[in-house]
Order: structure tokens, then sequence, then C-alpha cells
């Protein structure tokens, strides 16, 4: 049963002292987010209650929102550093105020005026460019198709809300890191590596391997009983970022659309804040259960936990900082026209690991044709990860199912 799997798992110190530290990477995360609560938050959902409650029509209140910020400024402009101890309406000085007063009404701009104005933007630019574009001799049907594509996804409703959407960028930060990433690779290939090697070590494997269906049994318990504590770890993870998102950062609502957050406004998705965050967890899980497949492989080749250990943890960490390295090149001023920027596009349609931090396909219409079918590059890479793994795991079934004699 899997059960004992599990329980013969953790039967050593080894498994619970690795699972501590992947548990203390946690508990510094939640520390961390809730040094940088930003109690601001309270204030500025009362300001944004009372504005609601003036049931004033959308371009007045932004108009409003605009010469009270221009009087605040007035203020603070004739106050000096008098301004940190007049007492705000809403905040606990009129500096406050005044920032309040700024991000309510950079809000509502952006709900009411640029994010419908951009979105017609893009549809009248898609327009025109399929219309110059069929006016040619030989017309270019890929660029017409992708214009298209633009116009079916961006000529849709939006449900925006003027409301305090909370800070969702800060609750990514504290939780999505490549230094949780490198502990997860690092946890996942030790997990597995100590379930696939540990019936050899302890002499017992011609006894629990008398036949090629036992063997092929013996190995799905084995690699399911992983596949459990990997899924457990990443639940708990997500669960954790959720709830300081919503008791920290101020993230209540997760039905809202993602796009309320100014860096997924162009994202061509009808998909929610919690969505978002559902998709992010099962691609995270999907790429951990790809590189326990990837380890269960080279263990049940290698026999040998050193040598599986090296080959599993290069082949999970190397591609990481590969892409990590054009990730950090290409949003830092780099052009969408530069090699770089090309070589990490090229990445995030087959690496696995760029799954991790999946904010990118979100930005943007980010479409891939395949053989002139347009689908979503995340999308892409998801199935390559999963053919990865459904690959590696029924060679790996196949090799542990054959008779071996222990090579340790």
């Amino acid at each position: 049963m899997m059960k004992y799997e599990l329980k013969k798992l953790f039967s050593s110190p080894i498994t619970y002292i690795c699972l501590g530290i992947v548990l203390l990477f946690l508990a510094f995360f939640v520390t961390r987010a809730a040094e940088a609560r930003d109690k601001s938050e309270d204030a500025f959902g009362r300001l944004l209650s009372d504005l609601t409650a003036s049931d004033t029509d959308e371009e007045t209140l932004v108009t409003e929102l605009f010469l009270r910020r221009e009087r605040l400024q007035n203020e603070l402009d004739a106050l000096g550093d008098a301004v940190f101890q007049e007492q705000g309406e809403y905040g606990q000085s009129l500096m406050e105020d005044y920032i309040l007063f700024d991000r309510a009404y950079s809000l509502a701009d952006y709900i009411y005026k640029k994010f419908p104005q951009n979105r017609r933007k893009i549809i009248e630019d898609s327009l025109y460019n399929i219309s110059e574009e069929t006016e040619k001799p030989l017309p270019d049907i890929a660029f017409i198709k992708s214009n298209e594509l633009a116009i079916d996804k961006y000529n849709r409703i939006i449900d925006m809300e003027f409301t305090d959407v909370g800070d969702i960028l800060r609750t990514q930060m504290y939780f999505d890191n490549t230094i949780w990433d490198y502990a997860m690779i690092a946890f996942v290939v030790m997990l597995t590596i100590r379930m696939f090697t540990m019936d050899i070590q302890l002499g017992a494997y011609k006894m629990l391997h008398s036949s090629p269906n036992g063997r092929s049994g013996l190995f799905r318990k084995q690699l399911f009983a992983v596949f459990s504590v990997i899924a457990a770890i990443t639940l708990i993870n997500a669960v954790i970022q959720a709830a300081c998102g919503k008791l920290l950062f101020g993230v209540k609502d997760f039905s809202l659309p993602i796009q309320m957050f100014p860096e997924y406004e162009f994202c061509p998705f009808s998909l929610s804040i919690g969505g978002f965050l559902a998709i992010k967890c099962l691609c995270k899980l999907l790429f951990y259960l790809c590189i326990s497949s990837v380890t269960a492989l080279a263990a049940t080749v290698l026999r040998k936990q050193l040598g599986a250990f090296a080959v599993s943890l290069i082949l999970g960490i190397a591609p990481l900082i590969t892409v990590t390295y054009f990730f950090v090149y290409t949003t830092e001023g780099g052009s969408v026209l530069s090699e770089k920027y090309i070589g990490y596009n090229a990445l995030r349609c087959f690496i696995p690991h760029a799954m991790l931090n999946i904010k990118p396909y979100f930005h943007s219409l980010d479409y891939i044709s395949v053989f002139g079918v347009w689908i979503p590059r995340l999308m892409c890479t998801v199935l390559l990860t999963l053919l990865i793994t459904i690959c590696c795991f029924f060679t790996a079934q196949k090799i542990y199912g054959k008779p071996r004699e222990a090579t340790i």
C-alpha cells in the first residue's frame, strides 16, 4: 500500500531534516511578508468606500479625484515639512492623504479611461493592419491571423470594479522566488532518490522484486507516494500565499479580474485573480512532478544515490539558471527584438522550468502558431512538460520492472 511507502519514506531523520528546511523557508517568507505589511491599506479601503457610496458617475469621479489631488498637492507645497504633522482626513498626516488620493485617482483613471481606451486602440490597430495587408498582392496570412486573434481576445468586456484590489505584486514577491525554487528542486530530488534506492541499500531488493508485475506495482506506489508529498507541500505553499495576500496585502476578492492590476492590463484571458493563482499552483506542481519523474528514471538507471542525485540536480537546476539569466536580462530594459529576448521566448515554449514564473505568459497576447493553429505559449510548455513526465514515468517503470543486480 502507498501508506506503507510513505511510512518507509519518513523512516529516516534525513527526510524530516529536509522537510524541516523547506518549512523553515516558508516560515521565513511569511515573517518577511508580515514585516512588510502596509497598514495604509485600511485607510485606502475607507476612502474607496466613501467614494463609491457617493454614487458619482465615472467621469465625474475621475475629475473630482484629480482636483482633490491637485488641491492636496498645493497644500503640501505651502506647508512644507509641516505636512507630516498636519492631521489628514483618512491618513495619519496630510502627506498620507495625498498618497491615498493619488492612488485612488490612478485606480479610477486606469479602470474608467486608460484600460478601455487601450483595448479599443489594440482593436483599431489590428483592423487597420488587416485592411492594409489584404490590399497587398501577396498578403501575409499568418500576420492577418495574428491580428484576427488579437481582435477576438481583446474585443470582450472585463468586469472591472472601483475597489481596493490589494497588492498582488508583493503577495507574489515573497513566495515566488528562485531561492524557493532551488530549495524545492533539491527537496524533490532528495525525496525521489531516497525512495528508489532505499530497498537496495537495505538489502531487500531481491525479496521485494520477485516478479515483473510486482516490481512495476511497487514502482507506481513509490512514485505516487513521492507525488503525494510534493503535492501537499505545493498546496500548503499556495494556501499560505493566498492567506498572506488576503490578511497582509489586501487581496480580499479573488473573483476580481486579474486585469485589475496594471501589470496584467494586456492579459487576453477572462481570468480572475483566484484563477491565476490556481493556474500558477498547478504549473508549479506539474513542474515538480516532472522533476520527480526524471529523478526516478535516473535512479532506476544508475542505481546509485550519489550519481543519480548529481545527474537529477544538474537537470533540475541548470535550465532554471538559464531561464533566470534570460529573464533578468530581457526584463531590465531589453528590447523585444534583442537576441536575448528572442531566446527567452523560445525557452518559454519548451523548458518546464519556465512554468515556475508564469507571469510573462499573462502580460500580453502570448500565443504561438503550431501548424497554423494559434495556442497559448503556456499551453505549449504544459503539454511538453506532461509529455516529458509521462515518458520518464513509463520508461522508469519498465526499467524498474526488469530484474537487475544491486550495484551499491
